[in-house]
């Protein structure tokens, strides 16, 4: 092997290296969990099981990437910011964390375990999105709801539930501050709507 490419090896590898596409610094978030005001008395939690399973969800949603969709109707992410799960997981968490905190379920689980439970909540996202509205920033969440009794495959009863909040201001931080707030508010509502209807529907 020639003088010249053996200077030239150490070159070429360099140039290589130079070449490999550098990783996009990111910054995660996390929704925080606020415990549910119910909206009635509860004497004793519900003597059932409940499984919260993950929302079905696609494209963007199926993703850990914070959705933005401008006014023109074009779809993108926030350059460099993602959320701490995939959004269906976290969703699901949310909830699993909201509905175990007041308990008002006998036993409460996900369907990570595949436990047997006599209701799950399964869900579809519709929405979880940063909407640009008039120059300003609005948080669209959306979720379709269903309790379903799984021996008999059964649909109890379904209901949609929206959350709009306006973010205080285009940064991020305030972003996803309204994010927290529209998602335990859309929690709340599932809580309330779920023991509210278990516990007025006899012999489920």
């Amino acid at each position: 092997m020639s003088t010249r490419l053996l200077l030239l090896l150490p070159l070429l590898s360099l140039a290589a290296c130079s070449l490999a596409p550098t990783p996009e610094p990111m910054t995660t978030y996390r929704l925080a969990v606020e415990t549910p005001v119910i909206q009635s008395a509860v004497s004793s939690p519900l003597q059932l099981s409940l499984r919260i399973n993950k929302p079905n969800a696609s494209g963007y949603l199926a993703t850990s990437r914070i959705l933005v969709i401008s006014e023109n109707n074009q779809l993108s992410v926030y350059k460099g910011a993602q959320w701490q799960e995939t959004t269906p997981l976290m969703v699901r968490n949310h909830l699993l964390d909201s509905f175990r905190q007041p308990q008002l379920f006998q036993f409460v689980s996900s369907d990570d375990k595949q436990l047997t439970a006599q209701i799950e909540l399964d869900t579809d996202l519709r929405a979880f999105q940063t909407e640009y509205r008039q120059g300003q920033a609005e948080i669209n969440l959306t979720l379709v709801a269903r309790l379903v009794n799984p021996k008999q495959k059964q649909i109890l009863a379904s209901q949609t539930f929206t959350q709009q909040v306006m973010a205080k201001s285009e940064r991020l931080s305030d972003v996803v501050e309204a994010f927290v707030q529209a998602q335990n508010r859309l929690s709340q509502s599932v809580v309330n709507w779920t023991y509210q209807t278990l516990n007025n529907t006899p012999n489920f």
